[in-house]
């Protein structure tokens, strides 16, 4: 809540599709904020009933939200006040890391997969300080934080919300950009596909990042850590093997 207030007027000043914080309080103990009521449908509950056409007209929107989104550019690494922030890329990834894998030491799930790669990623440090300017990454960019309104020829996006995850990065770095997928109209509104551009090395080592908070989601929500320890494991060898 802290991180969305620090960059709330950033937030609302990059594009009209992100609702105004009107103020930010505590109820009963609790951090809160107020934004405008906004009508809508949340894309994630009608995908399934759009047209093909449809859909890929709202992706295509969507890449032209996160190119504004991408940018806008910064002065320092990471999540904003009051966390901590950082000159270089590699510092910040090799944090986020660390508090990571603190984690997985606490819940007993720290494993081999986990282990290579933390001995692997000091030796990407030049890759990602390749990145030299923070952009601006909204951190949760999918249908489920989307609102949309009208159908066929006049359907468009209406509203992004949850922006609680931003941070300033490597674009290709948000995780629904080289997990959850983007169809070619996402790209053709962003302009360029990042997934086809970036150094395929950074992009392994943030899906190698990502794999480690699957393992401790997987612990979360009380199911087997198998599969991603297993995609952990095919990253530590694209890994090893650019070296």
């Amino acid at each position: 809540m802290a991180r969305e207030q620090a960059i709330a007027k950033r937030l609302n000043a990059l594009s009209p599709l992100i609702p105004e914080y009107l103020s930010f309080f505590t109820l009963d103990g609790r951090e809160a904020f107020l934004q405008p009521l906004i009508e809508g449908r949340l894309w994630h509950d009608v995908v399934e009933t759009l047209s093909k056409e449809e859909n890929e007209e709202l992706w295509r929107q969507l890449g032209v939200f996160a190119k504004a989104f991408h940018s806008c550019g910064g002065e320092t690494f990471g999540y904003p006040p009051p966390f901590e922030e950082f000159e270089r890329w590699s510092d910040f990834i090799t944090d986020n890391v660390k508090g990571m894998v603190a984690d997985c030491h606490r819940l007993g799930i720290h494993c081999e997969e986990i282990e290579t790669y933390c001995r692997l990623l000091p030796q990407f440090s030049a890759k990602l300080d390749a990145i030299k300017t923070p952009k601006l990454l909204h951190g949760d960019l999918w249908p489920r934080n989307v609102l949309i309104e009208g159908n066929g020829a006049s359907i468009r996006l209406k509203a992004v919300f949850d922006a609680e995850r931003a941070f300033w990065g490597d674009p290709v770095s948000d995780w629904v950009l080289i997990l959850f997928g983007k169809p070619d109209s996402f790209w053709q509104g962003y302009g360029e596909n990042l997934e086809e551009t970036s150094d395929p090395a950074r992009v392994a080592v943030y899906k190698g990042m990502y794999f480690i908070l699957n393992i401790l989601e997987a612990t979360r929500f009380d199911t087997a850590i198998a599969e991603p320890r297993g995609w952990l494991a095919g990253i530590n060898k694209e890994l090893e093997a650019v070296l």
